[in-house]
């Protein structure tokens, strides 16, 4: 039997010895003699984190998962997992139906490659006037058509953002939610009486909250509010921050933090091709001229420099934003970037914390925040 301790400290601070049986935490606060046949990984003060979970990336090394082959899908994945983040969620940008469709059976294909944690569909069912970056040839309407085909690859998709002040929102969010896809607001113009019914129709995310999402505005002289102020004061939503220390400020996202629980706020990079790499310039999505980006100051823009394109942060880089530069505690951004995104994928009985019974999955980082080593399925990764 393949069994190894893991010495460090856990999130509390707390000193521990880690003991893991094949693939499985079968202890977290071992105090006897090792096992004679155990290998032991002695990381002194270093911590002993589960492995992060982000449920929004695009890409990283070069690669964007819209390039649908297999070799780009394992260089994404092997590059965010060299930071810790040991379960993605490849993510599509707005692109055509039929790309749609096709990446969708592609990752059908691929789902079972070590660390895929289902796919999230970035639109293209999205606000032309909160598009941001999203290529606004590709936006279409929701409808209870688009969302039957969606159903056929239920297996493998997990959410789906979309504006739903949009014509047809209401009974293609009801037909999703049926079929069990998680459904996310983001990239919306929404008004707050509008996010109220569509939590009524299912949706319970909001999807990278204060970027794309519509905050308070006027009509005439009344003041009306809009995503951002019902996805703080509405319980029924769990939201997303871009935790790369550009897209989302430290006080915003302590307003969240204070507003909603750490129980309710995932951080996520919404990586895109750049992450991981020294370059000026990339593409958000396809390599088509129209989605080029200019890479500046430590994040992804429109040549316009009019909207930011994505980030180029990884797991550890969004540690060390959130526990050295925002002050949160490491428990507190544990539970941000591994066990609420392992409970709204539906896989914290296996993932997302440090507990016997819980898949190996770790992340060991050393006071500085930068990675000393990774686990998955207990296995030595780095």
């Amino acid at each position: 039997m393949k069994r190894f301790l893991i010495k460090g400290r856990i999130a509390d601070g707390t000193k521990r010895a880690i003991l893991i049986e094949r693939d499985t935490i079968v202890d977290t606060d071992w105090n006897q003699t090792p096992p004679t046949d155990a290998k032991i990984y002695d990381f002194g003060e270093d911590l002993i984190l589960p492995g992060f979970i982000d449920t929004h990336v695009h890409g990283g090394g070069g690669f964007d998962f819209v390039d649908v082959t297999k070799d780009s899908f394992s260089a994404i994945l092997d590059l965010h997992l060299s930071h810790g983040t040991t379960t993605v969620c490849p993510t599509l940008v707005s692109c055509s139906w039929k790309k749609t469709l096709d990446f969708l059976a592609f990752c059908d294909s691929v789902k079972h490659l070590p660390g895929f944690g289902g796919v999230h569909l970035e639109g293209p069912f999205l606000s032309p006037h909160k598009g941001g970056a999203q290529n606004p040839d590709c936006l279409i309407l929701p409808s209870k058509r688009a969302a039957e085909e969606l159903l056929e690859f239920r297996q493998v998709l997990k959410r789906i953002t979309l504006a739903p002040e949009l014509p047809g929102s209401e009974e293609f969010c009801k037909t999703l939610q049926k079929g069990g896809v998680g459904l996310s607001i983001g990239h919306s113009a929404a008004s707050a009486e509008i996010v109220s019914q569509a939590a009524g129709w299912g949706c319970n995310q909001i999807t990278h909250l204060f970027c794309g999402t519509s905050g308070r505005f006027k009509i005439g002289s009344y003041v009306h509010g809009g995503v951002e102020e019902s996805s703080l004061t509405d319980d029924r939503f769990t939201v997303e921050l871009i935790a790369d220390g550009h897209h989302v400020c430290r006080e915003s996202f302590h307003m969240t933090v204070k507003c909603k629980g750490t129980d309710n706020v995932m951080a996520v990079s919404d990586a895109m091709r750049a992450a991981g790499e020294e370059t000026d310039e990339s593409f958000l999505g396809e390599i088509v001229p129209k989605n080029r980006v200019i890479i500046e100051d430590g994040v992804a823009k429109l040549p316009d420099r009019s909207s930011f394109a994505g980030s180029v942060t990884l797991g550890d880089c969004m540690f060390r934003v959130l526990h050295h530069r925002y002050g949160f505690s490491v428990e507190d951004t544990a539970k941000m970037m591994s066990r609420t995104p392992a409970r709204i994928l539906g896989i914290s009985s296996q993932k997302g914390t440090l507990a016997p019974g819980k898949i190996a999955d770790i992340a060991v980082l050393d006071p500085s925040g930068s990675i000393r080593a990774v686990f998955r399925n207990g296995q030595k990764m780095l």
